[in-house]
C-alpha cells in the first residue's frame, strides 16, 4: 500500500519546492527580491525550519527503529549541525558558543561519538539505507546545497551581490526541503519492513 503511493509522495515533495519558489516570487514583487533572501529572511527561515524538523523526525525514527539507530542518529546529528550553521551569524549562536568555530568542534565530537557507539553496525546500516528510495532525496538535497549553490552562485557570474545571494539562498532552500522530504520518505521506507541488521552494541 505504501509503495503504491510513492509516486504521489514524490510529486508532493517536489511540489513543496515549487510552492516555496512561488511564495518567494510573490514576496519579492512586494518587498524586493533581496529582502526575501537576506540573513534571517523568508528563505533562511524556511531553511532553518526544514532542517530542524528533519532533525526532530530523525531522532524519533532512531527511537522507533533500533535496527537502524546508528545511521538515523548520524543523520539527525548532521541535521542539527546544519541548523546550527544557519544560525552562525546570529546573536543566538554567539550566546550558545564562545568562539566562532565551536559548533564544528562540538559537531565533530558528536559525530565521532556516534561513530564509536555504533561502530559494529554503522557501515552496514549506511549501505542498507543507501538502497532506500529516500536516499535519492538526501543525495539531491546535499548536492544542491554543497555543490550547486556554492559553485553556481558566484559574484563573477552575476551583476551584483544581491542577485548572487538570491540564487545561493534559493538553491539552498530547495536542497533543505528535499532533505526534509527524504526524511519523510525514509519513514515510509522503514515502515515497509526492509530490514537492517540489528545493532549489537
Amino acid at each position: 500500500m505504501l509503495q503504491r503511493y510513492a509516486a504521489l509522495r514524490a510529486l508532493i515533495y517536489f511540489g513543496a519546492v515549487a510552492i516555496f519558489y512561488a511564495i518567494s516570487a510573490c514576496l519579492a514583487r512586494e518587498q524586493g527580491g533581496y529582502y526575501v533572501f537576506l540573513e534571517g529572511g523568508f528563505a533562511e527561515t524556511v531553511q532553518l525550519i526544514s532542517i530542524v524538523v528533519a532533525g526532530v523526525l530523525l531522532a524519533f525514527l532512531a527511537r522507533a527503529h533500533p535496527e537502524a539507530r546508528g545511521v538515523l542518529s548520524l543523520l539527525a546529528t548532521v541535521s542539527w549541525l546544519a541548523a546550527i550553521r544557519e544560525l552562525n551569524n546570529t546573536e543566538t549562536y554567539r550566546i550558545i558558543f564562545s568562539f566562532p568555530g565551536a559548533s564544528w568542534f562540538f559537531g565533530l565530537a558528536a559525530l565521532g561519538f556516534i561513530g564509536w557507539r555504533f561502530r559494529r553496525n554503522l557501515p552496514e546500516q549506511i549501505l542498507t539505507t543507501m538502497n532506500y528510495p529516500a536516499c535519492i532525496f538526501f543525495v539531491a538535497g546535499f548536492v544542491i546545497i554543497v555543490a550547486w549553490a556554492q559553485i553556481f552562485a558566484q559574484r563573477s557570474i552575476f551583476e551584483s551581490a544581491e542577485v548572487d545571494r538570491i540564487v545561493e539562498e534559493g538553491l539552498e532552500t530547495a536542497g533543505y526541503l528535499l532533505i526534509l522530504s527524504g526524511v519523510v520518505e525514509l519513514s515510509f521506507n522503514l515502515r515497509q519492513g526492509r530490514s537492517v541488521p540489528p545493532a549489537r552494541d
